[in-house]
């Protein structure tokens, strides 16, 4: 787990380390990451009083969710990545967006904990932190599909531009606010 801290400063350097691993280390990392980045966010939004069947299979139905998209996301991408050329494999690819996971989880763990423990009268905006957090996950992004575009720039941003415009979806949704 020497790649969870290490992914957020030194990013080249942990993705080099990430891609001299076998497939299935990164594999087995990687759903841990999405189990626990759904783990977080599950925890985050439980009500006990409004759960619809049990506390604990809703827990189970989010963290498959989480990691069943992940893996989706990967799969899109690494076909993406292959048909243009690029030298990731799915293993890689997976690792990419599971790391991407891991500011976004740290920031909503740092935000709960705050508000829930050490600072409840502390009037402050906490998507301040949640927003930061996204800035790190897309360097994450872009820099490893750098690594496995050969560092071309326009297939970078080709492989990942679905990806990008479905969190800038996601972002319009959050500032929406139902």
């Amino acid at each position: 787990m020497k790649s969870v801290f290490l992914i957020l400063f030194k990013t080249r350097h942990t993705l080099t380390y990430l891609e001299n691993q076998d497939a299935i280390t990164l594999n087995i990392k990687s759903i841990f990451l999405l189990f626990y980045y759904g783990m977080v966010t599950f925890f985050l939004n439980v009500d006990t009083k409004t759960t619809l069947i049990n506390p604990f299979f809703d827990m189970v139905f989010v963290v498959s969710l989480f990691i069943f998209f992940g893996v989706l996301k990967s799969l899109g991408l690494h076909k993406i990545n292959t048909w243009l050329n690029g030298n990731g494999s799915y293993a890689n690819i997976q690792a990419i967006i599971s790391h991407t996971s891991i500011p976004i989880t740290l920031s909503l763990s740092i935000i709960f904990f705050a508000k829930k423990f050490f600072l409840k009268d502390f009037d402050f905006d906490w998507k301040i932190i949640y927003y930061l957090s996204w800035i790190f996950a897309i360097k994450i992004l872009i820099q490893g599909f750098l690594k496995y575009n050969n560092s071309n720039y326009s297939r970078m941003i080709l492989n990942i531009s679905p990806l990008i415009l479905f969190y800038i979806g996601f972002f319009f949704l959050i500032l929406y606010d139902f």
